[in-house]
């Protein structure tokens, strides 16, 4: 239960992030990515046990709540459909594996400090 939220709250926080994609550039993307890998951090510190998984995992779902969030407030004029949701999905979490990576080391960094905070 705690590896489920501590995952998914990380999630939610980084939708604001993948929400305002289209202004990384620069510094801001540099500052974007810090902030994707402190909210897998805190994913791994909450999820106690798996803390790469949990970094990993809330990256991978924050950017499927994010096709999901724009899908829903897309455009009325746009057609889209269920199977390009779908795709749009699948290209999605293809190019934030490399992100995922990142949050997979940023969770462990979070575990491995809960650790040293527990003892």
């Amino acid at each position: 239960m705690r590896f489920a939220l501590a995952v998914l709250t990380a999630a939610t926080a980084q939708v604001l992030v993948f929400l305002r994609v289209g202004d990384w550039l620069g510094v801001t993307a540099a500052l974007a990515l810090a902030y994707l890998m402190v909210a897998a951090a805190g994913a791994g510190f909450f999820a106690a046990r798996r803390g790469p998984l949990a970094g990993a995992l809330s990256v991978l779902f924050g950017a499927l709540a994010y096709g999901v969030v724009s899908y829903v407030t897309r455009d009325e004029l746009a057609v889209a459909d269920l199977g390009s949701l779908l795709g749009w999905e699948a290209r999605l979490v293809l190019s934030v594996v490399p992100y995922a990576l990142g949050g997979a080391a940023a969770g462990w960094l979070g575990a491995r400090l809960r650790a040293m905070v527990i003892r």
